[in-house]
């Protein structure tokens, strides 16, 4: 397996996180791989074979080119063939301005990106490409493009999402409205447009992703609790199990390479 980040040019980095690639050559009869929520929605492009998702045990394929959105329960994806995946992955709030779509629409929702955004050969450029440079410049300069036509960033919902972040996810709703000088309600309105989620439901992703930095040392689960802004060691394993689907230990017991790209910093 090989994967990679690319830092955005300067023009994209006010609106995406990253850029990655990953190839892989996986056994067919490998289990299913969870990934979890991490706050980030993305634009996927399959040059390689596609995944297909476990969808309450029917299995979906997903398109060759795909909007994800926001996650608040894991997915389970499975390979079919060769992967290779190119994808953005934005910033909380950075996806709606290109599409001008309400990010609450598109939460745990993976749609084909020509049903609000047409460029049929994004897809064949990328896979007729010939170095990973190359199949990254390809989706920035889609993105690039796509600045021309971009609906305006909601500056509030950008700093609010920045101070969520900075804390950790241990701020309140009613803290960042009264920073943002509204009410908890007319913020939480402007979240649902440009990220998908509330305030608070961001502030629980972003303390259950810290989990997994905290992972990094011998810390015992108590401290990582209070550590992560959680109240107790329960209260982790509650937040763990939605986001995850597992125990902390059974998730990380069984969690796979393909897995632990899109958990570890």
């Amino acid at each position: 397996m090989r994967y990679q980040e690319f830092p955005p040019s300067e023009s994209l980095a006010p609106w995406v996180k990253c850029f990655w690639l990953l190839e892989d050559s996986p056994a067919p009869d490998g289990a299913m791989d969870a990934i979890v929520p991490d706050g980030c929605p993305e634009i996927i492009v399959h040059y390689g074979d596609r995944f297909a998702e476990d969808a309450a045990g029917r299995k979906i394929i997903q398109s060759d080119v795909i909007v994800a959105g926001q996650l608040t329960r894991p997915l389970l994806l499975h390979p079919t063939g060769r992967v290779g995946m190119v994808a953005a992955r934005f910033q909380a709030y950075g996806l709606f301005p290109f599409l001008g779509v309400p990010m609450r629409e598109l939460v745990d929702q993976r749609i084909p990106l020509d049903t609000v955004c047409k460029d049929s050969t994004l897809r064949e450029r990328i896979a007729d490409a010939g170095s990973d440079g190359e199949r990254v410049s390809h989706l920035a300069a889609f993105l690039e493009r796509k600045l021309a036509e971009r609906c305006a960033l909601d500056t509030v919902v950008q700093q609010s999402v920045q101070a969520i972040l900075a804390s950790g996810g241990q701020i309140t709703p009613d803290q960042l409205a009264q920073y943002a000088e509204l009410t908890a309600r007319q913020l939480e309105r402007r979240f649902l447009v440009s990220v998908g989620l509330s305030p608070k439901f961001l502030c629980r992703i972003v303390r259950f992703r810290a989990i997994f930095d905290c992972l990094q040392s011998s810390t015992p689960w108590s401290s990582i609790a209070l550590d992560c802004g959680f109240f107790d060691q329960s209260h982790l394993i509650r937040d763990f199990r939605q986001f995850a689907g597992q125990s902390p230990t059974a998730f990380l017991a069984a969690q796979s390479e393909f897995g632990r790209c899109f958990t570890q910093s």
